[in-house]
């Protein structure tokens, strides 16, 4: 029943025990029926600028586009009387209704321009970076105020970010995050070397490069403070800034909530996630460095899982058991990209395809309902009849470049001659037996995690003992695999045999 059902939880820690908010109590977790009111949200804008050394007068008062309402009824047919439509239940009646309690001239919230400077200390130059604390600008607006785009999505994704001055493609300041392959085990700067603001500009003076494009957002919903976070490129950015709204919160005793961008990719920061999916809900838990310490992990979540009604098994119409599908693929890689066995040594990767291609047992095994080249995890030969030949010219390639047993200096080697062998027939990367989508892709920096997801893993019932037994076979956890290969079996029938 949600207007935007793609919300997401997120938990995230520092590897070396350092903690990211330091007092619980000022961190809201649930709808408690707080008590605070805009005007509070203006005075913790007013509070953080303080903080970050930056000129109150960036602070943006954010208000509802009435007039778009106004527009919205002046289209209504004369013969349409809104008091005869049954509009009690409507997501639109509901917003309209908070609007009129509020008030239609009545700001909802604050807007902070703000942008990381760049770091103090060159990132090539040394593993170590020192923030540089972040900058402001006004912002030059066609209309009198900042009019927010309907809707009920937090403030922060209803800015007018179309409507400020547009830069030429090669003027751009591009903010690049922390290369994967940069990683760092030191601790991160907790402060900034210089907290800095430009001189804020009149409307009719300034510079379009100087005008930043992201920001920081405070409103009031239920009662409860909440915070939007801006894009920020680089970890030691996101914990200066962190620091800053926590000392805020901390000297207005205004407990808050915080949403909006998630910390920049960092192996110095471990995460999970819960977010909804058609008719489930899926957990991303983080990576486990033991066997022990991934056998203790998927007990917990199976238990929380229980705890709240939630499992991972459902019924077919005529009665047959059956998991919920998707999920529980394995990935293999290592604590930081550069570690990723299947980049130090190539032939570890060409070695699990081979042996998987000549068993095809394996591929169908610990599947769900669905198998072939429509399916989630289609094997190498099922997305094109010449696969296999290519496949074997990428591995005579692959062969050629590194002797045997030896480590490549090349890690984009693997993908460059397999991304577009290992794929599905319409080509996506995503849908394969093998995804390689985070093993080294050049798109992105999200993408060169050192990463290789074995998608042929399905979710299976009733319990972590099954699900952890896909991994223990490897391991001859015999008890754990004769549950999984019972069930298994009663389920795939004579398509395995």
């Amino acid at each position: 029943g949600e207007p935007l059902p793609r919300w997401a939880l997120g938990c995230y820690w520092r590897t070396d025990g350092e903690p990211l908010w330091k007092d619980r109590t000022l961190l809201v977790t649930a709808d408690d029926g707080g008590r605070h009111s805009t005007a509070d949200a203006l005075r913790f804008m007013q509070g953080l600028a303080q903080q970050l050394s930056l000129d109150e007068r960036f602070i943006i008062p954010a208000f509802e586009d009435v007039t778009q309402i106004i527009n919205e009824e002046l289209r209504w047919p004369e013969n349409f009387d809104p008091h005869s439509a049954d509009l009690k239940n409507t997501d639109e009646r509901k917003r309209l209704a908070k609007l009129i309690e509020r008030g239609l001239g009545e700001a909802v919230g604050y807007v902070l321009p703000l942008k990381a400077l760049p770091p103090a200390t060159p990132q090539r130059a040394a593993k170590a970076i020192v923030p540089n604390g972040f900058r402001s600008s006004p912002w030059p607006l066609k209309r009198e105020h900042l009019y927010l785009i309907a809707g009920d999505s937090p403030l922060g994704l209803r800015l007018p970010l179309a409507s400020l001055p547009w830069v030429l493609p090669e003027d751009k300041e591009e903010a690049f995050g922390r290369d994967p392959f940069d990683a760092t085990h030191e601790a991160p700067a907790a402060k900034a070397s210089s907290k800095k603001s430009i001189t804020a500009a009149s409307k009719e003076k300034y510079d379009p490069r100087e005008v930043v494009h992201t920001a920081l957002c405070a409103e009031v919903r239920k009662g409860v403070l909440c915070v939007f976070l801006p894009p920020v490129p680089l970890l030691e950015d996101f914990i200066v800034l962190l620091d800053a709204i926590e000392a805020t919160a901390a000297a207005l005793k205004l407990p808050l909530r915080l949403e909006g961008y998630t910390p920049p990719s960092d192996a110095r920061v471990k995460e999970f996630r819960i977010t909804p999916d058609p008719g489930v809900i899926e957990v991303n838990i983080h990576p486990s460095s033991t066997w022990e310490q991934l056998v203790a992990n998927t007990q917990t979540l199976y238990e929380e899982a229980r705890q709240t009604r939630l499992g991972t098994e459902k019924f077919m119409l005529d009665g047959r058991h059956t998991g919920t599908g998707g999920g529980n693929h394995v990935t293999l890689g290592a604590a930081t990209p550069a570690d990723s066995p299947c980049l130090r040594r190539p032939d570890v990767l060409m070695s699990l395809i081979t042996y998987w291609q000549h068993h095809p047992a394996l591929s169908y095994l610990f599947s769900g309902m669905f198998i072939g080249p429509t399916s989630q995890a289609p094997r190498v030969d099922e997305a094109r009849h010449e696969s296999l030949y290519e496949l074997e010219i990428a591995f005579q390639q692959m062969a050629e470049k590194l002797k045997p047993g030896e480590e490549s200096q090349q890690p984009w080697l693997v993908d460059r001659l397999l991304r577009n062998l290992l794929v599905d027939l319409s080509g996506n990367t995503h849908r394969a037996e093998f995804c390689i989508d985070k093993l080294y892709s050049p798109d992105s920096a999200t993408g060169r995690l050192g990463l290789v997801e074995f998608r042929g893993f399905e979710m299976p019932p009733p319990c972590a003992d099954v699900a952890v037994a896909d991994v223990a076979a490897a391991r001859a956890r015999r008890p754990f695999l004769e549950d999984a290969l019972q069930w298994q079996f009663e389920s795939l029938g004579n398509r395995v045999a």
